[in-house]
């Protein structure tokens, strides 16, 4: 293609067709007629405002040959101009711009006025009651609509001026209307709180070009709630004062005392919630200013000053994260105290000796000590590692569940985990119907939430939630608030794992906490000590450096060690061509990091030339500098509801349909439908993060330990992503990085008040 700035030229015409039109990002394809070419000519480009035909459109940019599509003019800016002829006036007006004029009523209008038809409609709009069928009301309802279609023209005109680019002016038009120009005046961060999409960064930017000075108060204020939400986003529901102010400063570039002071005012108001950190009677922080404006912060019956606060460093929360975790203590508390199990009657030793006879199950003592916690336990929590018998003990209670249902009566069950791959998993393992826990609560998009919530419960009796350590804070306050105070919960994961990818560590909160009943599983079953996998897992997790050494092909676990990254990189290679391509599906690359020269972002295009060759021939799109092929294998980067598919979900592109600007995905059997703008949802999969592979299991895993990835090393990382092989481990390394690894214990520390807030909601209660 060609793009120097010498090859740059302007070219003018009148639009005959307009092909395409992305509302979102302004991307457009139309057809000029241009003085000079016998052919109306292709143009592509991007604007805010709406493209209409006859209006007369400017461009710079460059010619160049698209191997599809032929000669093109891509246009790097754009001018819109209204038409000037009279053929030009009457195709403009004809074309649906203004609202009530349609082909017929445009050519009774330009044979009346001619030239000055555009004149008439905005500045006398009377006048057109003169043409035969438009009365008073009508000539009115032309003007309003023709003014209208100014507005949204001058308030995309003004974004663009500036420099908020196409993709984002068309998201606070859609969002805010013909308000937009004045709520971006008044306070240009409410787009952070109000659009999907845009965040404290985009919105500052904007601010500032708006006049907007660095320490204003509202720019301040919404720093801090962006800072409270980055903590979110690295697992936290909240920060320390002192810590919420250094990262604040970082971001805002103001004087400490500006943000503290403002902070102050945002207690007050309530806009943060201040608890003393880790007190079991959940003491919140309140303040207002005295006579003499001064602030005065209050502690039960204590008063004191802001210096006070300062050395107290108190935990600050936004209201929907100080809510969410009060409420699901209390939901837990509602349901461990309502009625009783329903196992309350159920003789479970007679059960676990019918177990034994009729399916063959021998349980060990610790799973026989679950089992019987049932009779009086309404929750309970059971956790342990691989080949511990987490699965048996699972499919042990829900035929029990099964067989006393001629006792006691018909018992509904649901069987839920967070990912696609771990719903599928139980199903398969307990012949069970199994969903993941966004399909269970069912997303309603009329409403924006769930279907199944406080006002509608689910129709359940037991509930299995599997993979928890997976489950954030807001994803169990969803499933707290949707189940009927009658259910019996029973919580099942592995609190050794790494915690959830979004924020909070429930289960080892609710664990830590020694309120709910836990058996927690240790031993190690004769089959799984057979395993190589499960082994090296366990030793990982009790801080001994897994077993190393030569290996026959047989084993499930292999390491192969190397000096560099790039003689991992070749490794990766190698082990990658013999894979067949019925296993790309099955086979997974595991690696600690994104970035570097074995992470994720470097090693994807690799495994993508080896593993997709056949797709490289065909159509590709390109979004970020990401190419995307047929066939290819790429995984959901985030929770979409609409579509059905959430963060973490694995498919493959099945057809890329450039004339319609979309591609399809299909996810285990759905196909999915994603425009083009859409595509900054997923990335490719052949590599993912460990953090990633979280609640899936996987036939192979490929896993590249090395100390580039010292960062992010740590027990719990290593251990997350042995764990995730079923059949197979390659480990690619250095015996340094594992050691490292193993040593580490470190990981970032998460701020979250539900540990306190379980120990006060069950000890007053």
């Amino acid at each position: 293609m060609i793009n120097s700035e010498k090859n740059i030229e302007v070219i003018t015409g009148t639009i005959e067709i307009v092909t395409y039109r992305n509302k979102d990002n302004g991307f457009f394809v139309c057809k000029v007629k241009i003085k000079g070419h016998k052919a109306n000519v292709p143009v592509t480009g991007a604007t805010p405002i709406n493209l209409s035909v006859g209006e007369v459109i400017s461009a710079s940019g460059i010619w160049y040959q698209d191997p599809k599509y032929g000669m093109q003019f891509k246009a790097n800016e754009v001018q819109i101009m209204l038409p000037k002829s009279i053929s030009g006036i009457q195709r403009y007006l004809g074309s649906g711009v203004i609202k009530g004029i349609g082909p017929k009523t445009a050519q009774n209008i330009v044979e009346m006025f001619g030239e000055g038809a555009i004149d008439i409609i905005e500045k006398s709009p009377n006048e057109l009651t003169k043409i035969r069928g438009i009365n008073k009301e009508k000539a009115e309802r032309i003007s309003k609509n023709w003014e209208n279609s100014l507005k949204i023209k001058e308030m995309m005109l003004f974004l663009q001026s500036h420099d908020v680019t196409v993709n984002l002016a068309a998201k606070i038009y859609n969002n805010y209307g013909d308000s937009a120009i004045n709520i971006l005046r008044e306070n240009p961060y409410a787009m952070a709180r109000d659009i999907k999409g845009i965040g404290f960064l985009s919105a500052d930017k904007i601010a500032i070009n708006l006049g907007m000075k660095a320490d204003d108060d509202k720019r301040i204020s919404a720093g801090v709630e962006y800072t409270l939400l980055q903590a979110t986003t690295a697992g936290s529901c909240g920060l320390p004062m002192t810590i919420l102010l250094g990262k604040a400063q970082e971001i805002l570039k103001v004087v400490k005392h500006l943000i503290e002071k403002v902070i102050h005012h945002m207690i007050i108001s309530e806009r943060v919630i201040a608890m003393i950190q880790d007190d079991p009677k959940c003491m919140k922080i309140t303040a207002h200013q005295n006579s003499a404006e001064q602030m005065v912060f209050s502690l039960q019956n204590e008063s004191f000053d802001a210096d006070r606060l300062y050395f107290l460093d108190p935990l600050l929360f936004s209201k929907l994260f100080f809510f969410t975790e009060k409420n699901v203590a209390e939901k837990i508390l509602a349901i461990a105290k309502t009625g009783q199990s329903i196992f309350s009657e159920v003789n479970l030793d007679d059960a676990i000796e019918q177990l034994k006879e009729k399916y063959h199950i021998n349980l060990a003592d610790v799973q026989r000590e679950a089992i019987k916690k049932l009779n009086t336990s309404k929750v309970l929590v059971i956790t342990g590692g691989p080949g511990t018998g987490k699965t048996t003990l699972i499919n042990s209670i829900l035929k029990i569940a099964k067989m006393s249902q001629q006792t006691i009566g018909q018992i509904k069950i649901k069987l839920a985990a967070p990912t696609g791959r771990a719903a599928k998993r139980i199903s398969e393992s307990s012949g069970a119907f199994s969903s993941t826990i966004h399909r269970m609560l069912e997303f309603d998009p009329s409403q924006g939430g769930f279907k199944y919530n406080d006002t509608n419960y689910l129709k359940c009796d037991l509930i299995v939630l599997d993979e928890s350590s997976m489950i954030d804070i807001q994803i169990m306050n969803s499933i707290l608030k949707a189940l009927p105070r009658s259910v019996t919960l029973i919580i099942v994961g592995d609190v050794d794992q790494l915690p959830s990818i979004g924020p909070g560590q429930v289960l080892s909160d609710i664990i830590n906490s020694d309120v709910i009943p836990t058996v927690k599983l240790n031993q190690v079953f004769r089959q799984a000590k057979n395993s190589k996998i499960i082994t090296n897992a366990h030793m990982v997790n009790n801080g001994q450096i897994p077993y190393l050494g030569e290996t026959d092909k047989k084993s499930d676990f292999e390491f192969i060690a190397v000096d560099d990254d790039m003689a991992a990189i070749e490794k990766i290679k190698e082990i990658m061509q013999r894979q067949s391509k019925d296993m790309v599906a099955d086979v997974q690359l595991l690696t600690p990091m994104q970035r570097g020269s074995v992470g994720v972002k470097a090693i994807n295009p690799i495994l993508q030339s080896l593993l997709n060759s056949d797709g490289l021939e065909q159509d590709c799109v390109e979004h970020f500098g990401v190419k995307y092929y047929i066939n290819d294998k790429v995984i959901q980067t985030e929770n979409n509801y609409n579509k059905g598919v959430f963060n973490g979900d694995i498919g493959f592109i099945t057809t890329i349909d450039k004339e319609n600007q979309e591609i399809i995905i299909n996810f285990d059997g759905f196909d999915v439908e994603y425009e083009m703008s859409e595509l900054d949802q997923i990335s490719l999969a052949y590599a993912i993060t460990i953090h990633k592979s979280q609640g899936s299991e996987y036939h192979t895993v490929i896993m590249p330990i090395l100390t580039q990835h010292f960062i992010m090393l740590n027990k719990n990382l290593l251990y997350t992503g042995i764990t995730r092989a079923k059949k197979k481990l390659i480990m690619i390394g250095q015996k340094k990085a594992i050691a490292m690894a193993i040593k580490s214990s470190r990981s970032e520390k998460r701020y979250s008040m539900l540990k306190s807030w379980l120990l006060k909601t069950f000890c007053t209660n």
